[in-house]
């Protein structure tokens, strides 16, 4: 009987020692999970916007570096190019005006009156002389006058008098054979047919008074048929006029470069030195240009021969000059590069700030609930899915006090409960005085309930300890669903952020697809412009085919009139053939345009079949959410079934207890009476002190929730 009444005290003991134990290790788990850890730099959302936004920063002055660089080359190689173009015009022009000197020296060599004076045909008639002595001198100083680049004109011959625009003292004769000393005269009385440019004559220049400064070429010839000279002075004024009218700054320079190496420079600068500038390594053409190292500075030095004469025009450019050129789009390319930094780093902020203070509202409102303050409210003006998270939130508080609420209520019950269950144990001891006097009958069937309550308490007990594994997988499958959905949370914002990246993909795709059909328009337009190009060098080219026609009608009046036209239409022809390759060119570049273009619109498909794929995997993340949420509420719910079948267990196992230890005392009675009802009087009075026990527990409960606010 003493062995029945120690297992029952040792088994309700045990059973309420683990029920109290129980709280503090959920509260200790809580509290693990509640802990705030320590996060590394690439784990804050804000440090990961802040990195994205400053990679396309990156990427926007990568950008910019490359677009100055491309402007930059194509600006300097254009430069170039116009650069060696005027210098070859320049080139083409003083040879034009070369030419009409020599046509000049032509013209006399074919003028009969000039021919005879200075033969001496006239010497015997002096009116004559005089006369054809006017007229020469009015021609030469009219013709000095009208053509710009002739500086002086001289006509020497012995049997004559001087005709020059300069002056002198000596006869025709002295100067003549003064003349024939030098070496030029000498080349020329050799050779009538010898024609000669050359950059000095200190002879003439002494008696003739002239100034070396005044002309940058002398060209001379002998007459055919009797002994003579015509000199005629290129005007330096002139070609330095030319080099005037360019539109370069001043630290420019161009040189007419004679072929025995004499130069003209302008703007006039003693320090600076054409054939000292140039490269002797570099066998030069008709024209072109290098870059040279002069005078610790990098020039780009262009030059132009000046048809048969050997002389060339030259220009000596800085590159820092060039440079200059491009200041315009270096300082567009920083400005725009600085602008999409800021607008950037502004997105950047607000955006982290707004997701930062929205998370820090969550976690300082989740802390006050985990501190047992279950009245917050969660509230938000944001609309996206931010607003959604809090609501789920809030949600769950509101869920979570509620529950709390419902187990308030259930532990009052059960400690009005307890106090009444303690009232019937009294009268059950009252009672057991009267139940003596019938134990005797029953004792038979007593002996075999005994057996069976035995059994019963067995399986009461590993029912018991099956329910407590329950409850505990229960709990782990909780906690493993609750990170589920934070793992699915976490999945729906990486897919709200990759289809908003999708989209402003697209969009870029869109706009690169406009910006290409842009330029295969404005290819339409150049190829237009072209054909009336073509149209124009047509018409030029038989302008000057007319031209030479009526050039050769006239006969040798119209021959440096020839000498335009051909050249009239060698530009026709440049022309015809640079339209010609600018016309191929544009017709390539469409060609690679509209396959860009196809490019274009198939990765422009291929984005929007990504965003489609985005949207669907976003639904099905939205639906694996919802489900997630219906598994933790059954989860709970069962929670809640399993923790009131705990209570009804200890209820049962109670009675049982009660039952098998009241069967046995009965049995025992038929031995004892009075052993008998002392023993249930024991029994009772223990089974007061488990109620007594349950009704602290039930007390020590309500203080644990009165922790809640709610």
């Amino acid at each position: 009987m003493k062995k029945g009444k120690s297992k029952l005290s040792w088994f309700m003991k045990i059973k309420i020692r683990d029920n109290k134990e129980k709280p503090d290790k959920v509260k200790v788990k809580a509290k693990a999970i509640v802990k705030a850890k320590g996060r590394g730099f690439f784990n804050h959302i804000k440090n990961k916007l802040i990195l994205s936004f400053m990679i396309l920063v990156c990427l926007i002055v990568i950008l910019g570096i490359v677009s100055y660089n491309l402007a930059a080359a194509n600006s300097i190689k254009n430069y170039e190019q116009s650069t060696s173009q005027t210098i070859n015009m320049v080139g083409d022009y003083i040879n034009l005006g070369m030419d009409s000197i020599k046509d000049l020296s032509i013209q006399y060599l074919a003028d009969d009156d000039l021919g005879k004076y200075f033969k001496g045909a006239y010497s015997e008639d002096s009116l004559r002389y005089n006369d054809a002595y006017k007229s020469i001198s009015k021609e030469i100083t009219s013709r000095k006058l009208s053509d710009k680049f002739i500086q002086s004109i001289h006509i020497i011959s012995p049997k004559a008098e001087v005709i020059t625009t300069g002056n002198t003292s000596l006869s025709g004769d002295e100067l003549f054979q003064g003349l024939l000393e030098t070496k030029e005269g000498a080349i020329l009385n050799e050779d009538h047919n010898k024609e000669l440019w050359i950059s000095e004559g200190s002879y003439l220049d002494e008696v003739l008074e002239l100034k070396k400064s005044d002309y940058v070429l002398r060209y001379m010839r002998s007459f055919v048929n009797f002994k003579g000279f015509i000199i005629v002075d290129l005007k330096s004024k002139a070609i330095l006029d030319i080099y005037s009218k360019l539109n370069y700054s001043d630290n420019c320079y161009f040189g007419f470069i004679s072929e025995d190496g004499s130069e003209l420079m302008y703007p006039d600068d003693k320090n600076i030195q054409m054939r000292a500038a140039m490269n002797k390594d570099i066998n030069l053409d008709n024209n072109g240009y290098y870059y040279t190292y002069y005078k610790g500075q990098n020039y780009l030095f262009c030059y132009s021969k000046v048809g048969t004469t050997g002389a060339m025009v030259t220009a000596l450019i800085p590159k820092s000059e060039m440079v200059k050129q491009i200041s315009e789009i270096r300082i567009i390319t920083i400005a725009v590069v600085l602008l999409a930094s800021v607008i950037a780093l502004l997105i950047t902020f607000f955006m982290s700030r707004g997701i930062g203070d929205t998370i820090s509202l969550l976690i300082k409102k989740l802390n006050l609930a985990a501190d047992g303050d279950l009245t917050v409210n969660l509230e938000t003006k944001r609309k996206d899915e931010f607003a959604d998270l809090i609501n789920s939130v809030s949600q769950m508080l509101n869920n979570n006090r509620k529950l709390i609420k419902n187990v308030s209520e259930i532990s009052t019950k059960v400690e009005k409960s307890a106090g009444i269950v303690e009232d019937i144990s009294m009268q059950f001891i009252s009672e057991t005085k009267n139940i003596s006097s019938s134990i005797t009958e029953i004792e038979i069937g007593m002996q075999q309930q005994a057996d069976d309550s035995t059994e019963c308490l067995t399986q009461m007990d590993e029912l018991s300890m099956k329910i407590d594994t329950v409850y505990g997988n229960t709990t782990e499958v909780g906690q493993i669903a609750a990170k589920t959905q934070l793992n699915l949370d976490r999945n729906i914002t990486i897919m709200n952020e990759l289809k908003s990246k999708t989209k402003d993909t697209n969009e870029i795709t869109e706009q690169i697809i406009n910006d290409i059909q842009e330029l295969e328009h404005t290819s339409i337009a150049i190829r237009t412009v072209i054909d009336v190009l073509d149209s124009i060098a047509d018409q030029t080219n038989l302008l000057s085919l007319n031209a030479s026609i009526e050039a050769a009608r006239a006969g040798e009046a119209g021959r440096g009139f020839s000498v335009v036209a051909e050249e009239i239409r060698k530009l026709a022809e440049q022309s015809s053939k640079a339209s010609n390759e600018i016309r191929n060119m544009i017709d390539d570049t469409q060609a690679r345009v509209k396959t860009v273009v196809t490019s274009s619109n198939i990765a422009k498909e291929t984005i929007s079949q990504q965003e489609i794929a985005v949207l669907n995997t976003l639904d099905v993340f939205d639906s694996m959410n919802q489900d997630v949420n219906l598994f933790i509420d059954k989860i709970k719910d069962i929670m809640k079934y399993i923790q009131i079948i705990q209570s009804n267990k200890k209820t049962v196992l109670s009675a049982v207890q009660n039952i098998s230890a009241i069967i046995e005392e009965t049995v025992a009675s038929s031995e004892e009476v009075n052993n008998v009802v002392e023993v249930q009087l024991d029994s009772a009075n223990n089974l007061n002190d488990a109620f007594n026990e349950l009704d602290s527990y039930a007390t020590e409960l309500n203080q644990s929730i009165g922790a809640f606010k709610f």
